[in-house]
């Protein structure tokens, strides 16, 4: 039996992955990807749908669909699919590494596979990616990455000679548990790997059983180098577009000398992010991959943010020395001296979660002719590249408190089933308090303030007219309230 029909995987949604962040991202190096709101998404790995589902429910106008060699996996997703009525999503069993023609596809995702699959699967992997990826499409693929994996590679390699003749998953997970806290307790304290053994056991314990098996103790896992990968498929017509995570593509957190110098002496965009990579100790990568008969722009030109949408997390803080001062949502300040670039951050802060678009900004603090637009786009790249900014080619439907409230309904029926968190608009998963457990199923776009507080005060929890706008400006910030079709 598949290990993966026997313990499901319990994955959560990627983040990094929706069309939309891969779109921009695209565009901003040139290409002209098919809009988040009219595309098709393939993904190969999609387990039961947990990364799929979210962005299916949130993009009706895309299609999408999954494959995965676990038919367990798959009905249990199209159980899902089919009771959030969802008919733009397909998910099906197949080899994602010999897939029968299902037609081209604008974005191709295979998150958390690559690693933990044999060579030759990996090689039919990328070569499914480049049959199946529209001329101008993207394809998302994470895996381990080196040097920073090496850590983890270790203590991968000790629980699997801890468990080896275990045969039963629940018990390779316990015993696995048990030895890897015993190891980081007793570890010298001398030995240059405790420190990050100690640290992986811990986010270990924060880890699902599923998680534990299908990673720490899968059968095969390969981390690589961002160099060997982006060689590997460039074997199959592929070339490196770039990282998911776009600012690991820069070196914003070293001094300006140490950047110059690692520009100078790279040979090309790979070379850089690889010496990156040894330096940060990189050890999960994000790269994406588009056709290698593709002219790149790797000028980062300004005029590409027209029709982007942009939104910050950040916090305007006290001005300082003539600055306009920020704070990210990692604690780091940043701050500017233009005062319409200052003006636009705190829209973007006020605005959060809601992204606003380029041109739209610019009105928005009088940037209207082609000097100021330049100044605000410039530093907005930049902000974008150090992470103080995010970028999109859509808003979401991300929406404010409104008369009748609405949040997406695979939101709703994760908290509907007693779920500790639940997938927002931005695709990231949110612990939920119980006020939220309880309020969130019922947001359907079909009641009013007055109706909710009713329906809340029949669940036993303390139920106000205060507490339940509180709540509601909660769930708005987080993300979870959706426009009105």
């Amino acid at each position: 039996m598949n290990a993966y029909d026997e313990t499901p995987w319990s994955g959560d949604p990627c983040a990094s992955s929706p069309p939309d962040k891969l779109g921009a991202i695209a565009r901003l190096f040139g290409l002209a990807p098919a809009a988040a709101t009219q595309c098709r998404v393939l993904e190969l790995g999609c387990a039961s749908g947990a990364n799929l589902i979210p962005m299916a429910a949130a993009l009706p106008g895309s299609q999408f669909v999954g494959i995965d060699l676990s038919p367990v996996q798959i009905s249990n997703g199209r159980r899902e699919v089919e009771a959030l009525g969802l008919t733009n999503l397909t998910l099906q069993t197949g080899d994602i590494a010999a897939l029968e023609a299902l037609g081209t596809f604008d974005f191709v995702l295979a998150h958390g596979v690559f690693s933990w699959v044999a060579r030759p699967v990996q090689e039919g992997l990328l070569r499914t990616i480049r049959s199946s990826l529209s001329p101008q499409g993207a394809a998302f693929v994470s895996y381990s990455a080196l040097p920073g994996a090496y850590p983890r590679q270790a203590l991968r390699e000790m629980l699997l000679w801890h468990v080896r003749g275990d045969v039963d998953p629940g018990t390779r997970v316990e015993r696995a548990r048990r030895f890897a806290e015993f190891v980081a307790a007793n570890a010298s304290r001398r030995a240059p790997h405790a420190v990050a053994l100690r640290r992986l056991v811990g986010e270990m314990g924060g880890l699902s059983d599923s998680t534990v098996l299908h990673d720490y103790l899968a059968a095969v896992h390969e981390p690589l180098t961002l160099s060997a990968f982006v060689a590997r498929a460039a074997e199959h017509r592929l070339q490196y577009l770039g990282d998911a995570q776009f600012h690991s593509m820069f070196a914003e957190d070293l001094e300006p000398e140490v950047s110059d110098t690692l520009r100078r002496d790279a040979l090309d965009q790979v070379a850089f992010e690889q010496t990156l990579d040894f330096l940060a100790h990189r050890p999960f990568r994000t790269s994406l991959l588009c056709r290698a008969e593709l002219g790149l722009d790797r000028a980062l030109s300004w005029e590409r943010l027209e029709g982007l949408h942009l939104s910050s997390r950040a916090r305007a803080t006290e001005p300082r020395d003539g600055l306009h001062m920020f704070v990210t949502r990692d604690g780091e300040p940043f701050g500017t001296d233009s005062a319409l670039v200052g003006a636009a951050l705190q829209v973007l802060v006020r605005a959060w979660p809601r992204p606003i678009e380029f041109s739209a900004l610019c009105r928005s603090v009088g940037a209207r002719g082609s000097n100021d637009r330049e100044v605000l786009g410039r530093n907005l790249l930049a902000a974008f590249a150090a992470n103080q900014v995010e970028l999109g080619t859509s808003d979401r439907g991300i929406s404010g408190v409104g008369a009748l409230p609405q949040a997406p309904a695979s939101a709703r029926a994760q908290a509907a089933r007693g779920g500790t968190s639940a997938t927002n608009l931005l695709h990231e998963g949110v612990v939920l308090e119980p006020w939220q457990r309880a309020l969130l199923p019922l947001l359907d776009g079909s009641r009013s303030h007055a109706d909710l507080l009713t329906a809340m005060m029949a669940t036993g929890l303390t139920a106000t007219a205060a507490a339940l706008e509180a709540q509601l400006a909660e769930l708005a910030a987080a993300a979870f309230l959706v426009r009105a079709a």
